[in-house]
């Protein structure tokens, strides 16, 4: 036998073999107590408040935004990867095995080092990839915060990837409507996961979690599987570290009154937005005051 033929006999040999998923020590992870959990929602929505109240239970460790899952899982979902992974023999199902396994040898590291029993995560942009995430994961639980889209839109209107889509010479008004789609975009995402898995979505409304703190997180925690603590409202007075909203440090705390923001608009530029978000805003019973 030529030696090109035994290495063309040994490299189907080889293929032949059975892969083996890669995986990491389990030496610095701890596994969570329960499913993970995502606090989910638009931008300017309340979620980086929602995960700090969180971040404060004494079970629950929920850093800033991680959004590594955002990256990862757009790239399975690109039919150009999808091509060429398939030219290497790789199918979606070992790829996504490889995702769960890195995904939880990050979080169960950071759980670990939290010295806390569960992890959750708060990243916006993972609304758009719920049903991966779902089928990443299985049995999770997504905490999706809602807030009037008026308001999300006023507190949007300024951040950079709001004016990179319109232009630096965009004026407010056009600003604010561009704001107001990706508020709509956020939240038909979310309400399609709540339809096909209403068991894994519970919604927190903004306004309601300002006025009733207590009120509002006993229902969440009930529905991730926790136990109230009384602490969590101060939850100023616990470590906090991690990507997410830069302006949240400066509230000092739940502030009622952060509502109705967009009233201080021009009445032609609430008539242009409401075009916008009407249908949404009825589905979630926001009015629209003058």
């Amino acid at each position: 036998m030529s030696f090109a033929h035994w290495i063309a006999r040994r490299t189907r040999q080889l293929a032949a073999l059975p892969r083996a998923t890669i995986t990491y020590s389990s030496a610095t992870r701890r596994a969570s107590d329960g499913p993970p959990i995502f606090v989910i929602g638009s931008t300017r929505s309340g979620t980086t408040l929602l995960r700090k109240i969180l971040n404060a239970h004494s079970r629950i460790a929920c850093p800033g935004e991680s959004w590594f899952l955002y990256t990862l899982l757009q790239q399975v979902n690109n039919p150009h990867v999808a091509k060429g992974l398939l030219s290497l023999d790789v199918h979606r199902d070992e790829v996504m095995k490889n995702i769960r396994e890195y995904a939880l040898h990050t979080f169960e590291g950071y759980l670990q080092r939290s010295g806390k029993a569960r992890w959750a995560d708060k990243t916006p942009h993972y609304t758009l990839i719920g049903e991966e995430i779902v089928e990443l994961f299985g049995e999770v639980r997504f905490l999706h915060c809602l807030r009037h889209g008026m308001d999300v839109a006023n507190s949007m209107k300024d951040w950079w990837w709001v004016i990179d889509r319109v232009g630096e010479d965009a004026d407010e008004a056009t600003r604010i409507e561009e704001a107001a789609r990706q508020w709509v975009k956020f939240t038909e995402c979310a309400d399609a996961l709540a339809e096909k898995h209403p068991s894994l979505v519970h919604t927190v409304r903004y306004e309601e979690l300002l006025r009733d703190p207590e009120g509002v997180m006993r229902a969440a925690l009930s529905f991730v599987g926790e136990a109230w603590e009384p602490e969590m409202i101060d939850y100023q007075a616990f470590p906090q570290r991690g990507f997410g909203d830069p302006k949240s440090g400066d509230h000092g705390g739940i502030d009622p009154t952060n509502v109705k923001k967009y009233l201080a608009w021009p009445a032609d530029v609430r008539d242009r937005v409401q075009r916008i978000l009407g249908h949404q805003l009825e589905r979630y019973g926001y009015t629209v005051e003058a």
